[in-house]
């Protein structure tokens, strides 16, 4: 009888990467504070992964018709290949000092699809739409 040789089929070993998220702007923000008719603006990012902390921008104080100008860079440390495909959130929140922060909105974003690409091409991936810079 032929012994067949046996296959390897460890997973890849973990490589670090870095995770850039960089916030310009927002608009079109729906106003929360009815009082004063502006938000005090700031803009959180989670990455749902183990040991990765929430970030969150800077505050756009007296944001007028619902625009805030940010300029931020949130970094975080990812090693590729993730068991599960990580989502990240992002939400906008008006803060108050005498009362809880408002949240405005958030969006959640799977990155299945960037990491995978990320990690097979063993370089830099940036979001596009439709062949452009999906935000640029």
């Amino acid at each position: 009888m032929k012994k067949m040789p046996a296959w390897n089929i460890k997973p890849p070993p973990p490589v670090p990467y870095e995770m850039r998220v960089i916030i310009w702007r927002c608009r079109d923000v729906t106003i929360k504070d009815d009082w004063t008719g502006m938000n005090d603006l700031y803009i959180t990012g989670t990455l749902d992964l183990p040991g990765i902390k929430r970030q969150q921008t800077d505050l756009h104080y007296r944001s007028k018709r619902g625009v805030g100008n940010f300029n931020w860079r949130m970094k975080f440390p990812v090693d590729l290949p993730v068991k599960r495909p990580p989502r990240f959130r992002l939400a906008i929140w008006d803060k108050d000092y005498f009362s809880a922060n408002d949240s405005i909105c958030e969006a959640n974003l799977s990155l299945a699809g960037l990491f995978k690409k990320a990690f097979t091409n063993k370089d830099r991936v940036q979001m596009k739409n439709r062949g452009r810079l999906r935000f640029g």
